[in-house]
């Protein structure tokens, strides 16, 4: 029988986070788990068992958070989730659409941009055929600095919307992070970044997915939702 403890981690599987989505019966009841910035934005979904997100280059507050309850380990843990891009809409005055999925600091008050400890994959979109990015924040903005090579590591692998992608994050070490994309339920991987980090990434707490509020330019958009499942597993890094 699943439960969820008063600190939020759910009971009834081997992980200290499994989550398929299915036991919200409304959305205001997915919003007490998944807490939101800005419902425009990004929201529980319980009609389509899924977190949802509608990122625009906007000023408006744009990421949701799930608070683990407690920090999770500075040297080891892992996380998968399954992500599906539907949307990708370029902006014609060259602002950036940072989204990045991950582990934070911050809650949900803070955006993409803001300065924060995390780690995570970011679908960076200042047009149509960027790569994914493996990124992390050290003191930074969560989307790692993306485009000057700094804060993070480079997929070959284009973020294009329409594919269904089973993601691992895992803090290897202290120092590494090692990030996979999958077109499969993590039988073989298609592409996957190690990252040297700085040991003093430290104090994270909170799954988020988070864009950018850096500006107000309307045509740039990218909408997707997280589906199936959150898996997170603390103190380790293979799946227990």
């Amino acid at each position: 029988m699943f439960g969820i403890t008063a600190s939020g981690i759910q009971t009834g599987s081997n992980w200290d986070i499994d989550d398929d989505f299915t036991s919200y019966t409304s959305d205001a009841n997915f919003a007490s788990t998944y807490v939101t910035a800005n419902s425009a934005r990004a929201f529980g979904d319980a009609s389509e068992d899924y977190i949802r997100y509608l990122f625009a280059v906007q000023t408006d507050a744009q990421s949701l958070v799930r608070d683990f309850g407690s920090t999770i380990s500075d040297t080891a843990w892992i996380c998968r989730f399954k992500w599906k891009i539907t949307l990708k809409q370029t902006n014609n005055t060259g602002y950036a659409v940072p989204t990045t999925f991950g582990w934070t600091d911050k809650n949900q008050t803070f955006n993409a941009n803001d300065n924060c400890d995390g780690i995570g994959l970011n679908a960076y979109q200042d047009n149509l055929a960027r790569n994914f990015w493996s990124v992390y924040a050290d003191g930074s903005a969560f989307h790692g600095s993306i485009g000057s090579g700094s804060n993070g590591t480079q997929f070959s692998r284009v973020a294009s919307n329409g594919a269904d992608l089973w993601i691992q994050e895992v803090r290897d070490s202290a120092t590494q992070t090692t990030v996979g994309i999958y077109d499969n339920e993590y039988t073989s991987v298609s592409e996957a970044k190690s990252t040297t980090i700085p040991s003093t990434i430290t104090g994270l707490r909170y799954f988020k997915m988070a864009s950018s509020d850096c500006c107000t330019q309307s045509t740039g958009k990218q909408e997707g939702y997280v589906h199936q499942y959150l898996k997170f597993e603390d103190g380790a890094t293979t799946p227990p």
